[in-house]
């Protein structure tokens, strides 16, 4: 029996906004001249050190946003685009996509799933059980995963939801002895005659012969 450990993928420690917030940072402060990752960090507010810095430079690489250039680090031609570009045009928009998949594990699930993911227990099923994420990490993982897609246009946009203030539903509703009768919303006057037949045929169902 192998009793070596199986190393879990990497994956960003930070979403795609996140990372293209940092690049911004970055910019601001170097524009696309060669850093040392020291300065890189401390623009984060990062000691030279600490593992977030770290990760953040990790992160800003696998989205292809950063690049190493004989022990510097310089932002890619990729992150001058997206953060130069007009929000919304159709050039930054293919440059979020493909940066959005540029991590292998992130382009793995796009693959077998698309924009049509499963429920969460399904995810970490396959995580676990096939990928061999780590369970500590998988809540971390599609975090980061759902906050980029979504930031890079690849999930439909969510439609509006209806908000009904509860508390006026208690004045929406009748009561009586042998039961009640509610609705969601005040009914506009061209409404109620409609409402008479559609009560009248219920009151007919719910009436013993």
């Amino acid at each position: 029996m192998d009793s070596k450990r199986v190393r879990s993928p990497s994956f960003p420690f930070i979403s795609l906004p996140e990372a293209v917030h940092r690049a911004r940072e970055l910019y601001d402060a170097e524009r696309r001249n060669l850093v040392h990752p020291d300065v890189a960090v401390a623009h984060w507010g990062y000691a030279r050190s600490s593992s977030g810095g770290k990760q953040t430079v990790a992160a800003l690489r696998a989205y292809g946003l950063l690049e190493d250039v004989r022990g510097e680090l310089r932002l890619t031609d990729r992150a001058q685009h997206i953060l130069v570009r007009e929000p919304g045009s159709t050039e930054r928009n293919d440059l979020l996509r493909a940066a959005a998949l540029s991590p292998p594990l992130f382009s793995r699930l796009w693959d077998r799933y698309g924009a049509d993911l499963p429920s969460d227990k399904s995810l970490r099923s396959w995580l676990v059980l096939e990928i061999k994420v780590n369970e500590r990490s998988v809540e971390e993982l599609l975090r980061s995963y759902r906050e980029t897609i979504q930031y890079a246009g690849l999930l439909p946009a969510e439609e509006p939801r209806t908000r009904i203030r509860v508390a006026a539903l208690q004045e929406l509703t009748l009561s009586f002895p042998l039961g009640e009768f509610k609705v969601v919303r005040r009914i506009k006057a061209d409404e109620t005659e409609m409402m008479r037949l559609l009560f009248d045929l219920w009151l007919r169902q719910v009436t013993e012969p």
